[in-house]
């Protein structure tokens, strides 16, 4: 029942995403509740915190407070967030860290040119997220098949 029940919220979950795209692929509009990077300064806290081995409850969000956590040593992380789309989005993120080069990195996940900020016509391009897409998929199944089909659809 309990896998039933994650198949159909995963299912509403890529079809309320893809009405809202209306053929584009979305960055704004319901989706920028889901945040890029952290909007908090994690640098300023970070270090007043021991992880080493810890275990740690933390907002989903960005996934940028679960990536620095690990980053300094937390080995039993869960987050939540009240926005589903937040698990495909941290998923998507910690598969793109271990696949790209640090520009890649940026291009995929910045929406504005930083030189320019003019906007950034490689975000969420199908050709970058084809160097993400085996480790997503290895990852978490459900934010493969997510971003897949939206990254498939959209532009």
């Amino acid at each position: 029942m309990i896998e039933k029940q994650k198949q159909i919220n995963f299912e509403d979950n890529l079809y309320s995403a893809s009405s809202i795209c209306k053929g584009r692929f979305c960055y704004s509009s319901e989706f920028s509740r889901i945040y890029s990077f952290a909007t908090e300064n994690v640098a300023g806290y970070i270090d007043y915190f021991d992880f080493d081995n810890k275990s740690l409850l933390t907002v989903g969000s960005s996934g940028d407070q679960v990536l620095n956590a690990f980053y300094n040593g937390a080995r039993d992380i869960t987050l939540f967030d009240i926005n589903e789309y937040a698990k495909y989005y941290v998923y998507l993120k910690i598969a793109a860290i271990l696949s790209l080069s640090y520009q890649e990195f940026i291009l995929f996940f910045f929406k504005h040119d930083i030189s320019s900020f003019k906007e950034n016509e490689h975000m969420f391009s199908k050709e970058i997220f084809n160097k993400i897409k085996d480790n997503l998929r290895l990852f978490d199944y459900e934010s493969y098949l997510f971003f897949d089909e939206l990254i498939s659809l959209y532009k």
